[in-house]
């Protein structure tokens, strides 16, 4: 099965209509179902340029439009409304669970908290609450203070 020219002229207009319509918006084009140049490792590094370049600036202009209505001036010096994007930045598994590591063995994050933000249950008599930090094995600040 073949196509003619005319078939093949009109299908390569349609594919480049869809790349207009991506710059336009600045949009990665597997998000508008183009996959051609997609691979499964490149899809990541296009979400995150969808995030920086085309939602972020909206994102600010949201956020400074809502500061200004939402909270009087003196109020603007407490509370500051911003946009949590965790969710969006959120990886495979591999390397969520390597970032969970980083913060956790950099004492960024408690066991605990990172249990708490994967939906999951804090071990039981707060186990997970204390920060860990390395020193010549993962131990707890307060051991490593008290020399233990």
């Amino acid at each position: 099965m073949g196509f003619n020219n005319n078939d093949a002229q009109m299908l390569q207009s349609k594919a480049f209509e869809v790349l207009q319509v991506c710059r336009l918006l600045h949009i990665p084009p597997h998000m508008l179902a183009d996959l051609s140049k997609a691979t499964e490792t490149n899809i990541e590094q296009l979400m995150l340029e969808f995030l920086i370049y085309c939602i972020g600036p909206w994102m600010v202009k949201w956020k400074e439009e809502m500061n200004i209505k939402l909270f009087t001036p003196r109020e603007q010096f407490v509370y500051e409304v911003d946009f949590d994007l965790e969710t969006f930045l959120k990886a495979d598994r591999k390397t969520q669970s390597e970032v969970n590591k980083t913060k956790i063995m950099s004492g960024e994050e408690t066991i605990s908290e990172v249990r708490i933000a994967a939906g999951k249950e804090v071990y039981p008599d707060n186990l997970g609450d204390e920060p860990l930090i390395m020193a010549s094995q993962l131990d707890t600040l307060r051991n490593v203070r008290e020399g233990k």
